[in-house]
């Protein structure tokens, strides 16, 4: 489990570079094929989370904490005006994420990032689709307590919800736990134009890996 977050978090930090190249931030404005100018955003912000501490089952997670400094250091570097949440309970989940998108996700012309490294899971329901959580601290474990963790953790309907709530332009989702691969029902699409699509609202996710 090591071995495959550390490819994760060298994966990401490639990908960030490869986007910012040697600059610091996002570019303020593009040009499109047309010569039109676009202005990007008016702030970038980031929220990440992290769950070492598990109190109901879960096995902790130790280098979750040190995921969370290095992540949210790149971040600052990059520009973004970062919030950082260790450990939290349900409640606290719940509340720094509409905190986040009832904020600074609601304006127009802001980028988010939202960050998640803990333990995730996947349920099959009964109509047999999967449906992938997120599990905070006082999350049970399923085999223990199925009931009481449904009621702790936050499925991908309710991120889901939250990403179509925010009204900022870009949004990216980056989870650093465990689902299975088909766990969104959100529009899927590849621009005819990058230069076009840049400019109109945009949900990105990333995870970690599979269910198992």
């Amino acid at each position: 489990m090591m071995k495959q977050r550390n490819i994760f978090l060298i994966t990401l930090l490639f990908l960030f570079s490869l986007l910012y190249s040697q600059e610091r931030g996002f570019k303020s404005v593009v040009r499109t094929n047309e010569g039109q100018i676009i202005n990007l955003y008016k702030g970038c912000y980031a929220l990440v989370i992290g769950v070492s501490d598990y109190t109901a089952g879960w096995p902790d997670l130790p280098e979750v904490a040190k995921d969370v400094e290095e992540i949210g250091a790149l971040l600052i570097r990059l520009g973004f005006k970062v919030t950082k949440l260790k450990d939290p309970n349900k409640a606290q989940l719940v509340q720094a994420l509409e905190s986040f998108i009832y904020g600074p996700g609601q304006d127009v012309n802001n980028s988010l990032v939202i960050y998640f490294a803990g333990h995730g899971h996947t349920e099959k329901l009964a109509y047999g689709a999967d449906m992938g959580y997120i599990v905070p601290g006082d999350a049970a474990l399923p085999a223990l307590d199925n009931a009481g963790f449904k009621q702790k953790a936050i499925n991908m309907q309710v991120i889901e919800g939250y990403a179509r709530i925010a009204q900022a332009k870009h949004v990216l989702f980056i989870f650093d736990s465990c689902f299975s691969g088909a766990i969104f029902d959100m529009v899927r699409a590849v621009p005819a134009a990058i230069s076009y699509k840049t400019a109109q609202p945009v949900r990105q996710f990333i995870t970690a890996g599979a269910a198992d």
